[in-house]
């Protein structure tokens, strides 16, 4: 009998290299997916160590208010893509993907012509375009 009915589960951090989306070590070129929430994110690096991360663009994991901080325009803004990725396993899969504003452009589009409340039912495809990401509506 299962009994861990408090257990969380973690999303899978999905990174991106040479084109290539990568779980678990393991390298794929597209995925579908179904868009569950999209969240700013800002993060701070100094010499490539992470100083600072706001989740809501508001206030950061060190307490500060990000519009008042000194540092707010060294910070990388993207978006976290929270999602459900159907094309890797037979069960869905929890994601998360965090893009650039270049990448979203092309998120951009699909979103604004879907009702927020069927956004997590649509099958959303993300390939590679050139050097960028490409989301397309499944059919």
């Amino acid at each position: 009998m299962n009994t861990n009915f408090f257990e969380i589960t973690k999303p899978k951090f999905i990174s991106v290299r040479e084109q290539k989306f990568i779980i678990d070590n393991k390298k794929y070129t597209t995925l579908t997916v179904n868009i569950q929430d999209l969240l700013p994110v800002k993060k701070f690096f100094n010499n490539g160590k992470l100083l600072c991360y706001a989740i809501n663009s508001n206030s950061s994991s060190t307490g500060k208010n990000c519009t008042l901080c000194a540092d707010r325009f060294k910070c990388f803004m993207k978006v976290r893509i929270m999602m459900q990725i159907n094309s890797i396993d037979n069960d869905p899969i929890p994601a998360a993907l965090e893009i650039g504003k270049k990448d979203f452009k092309s998120l951009q589009v699909i979103i604004d012509n879907i009702p927020q409340n069927e956004l997590s039912t649509k099958n959303i495809n993300i390939n590679f375009n050139a050097s960028s990401l490409f989301f397309t509506l499944e059919n």
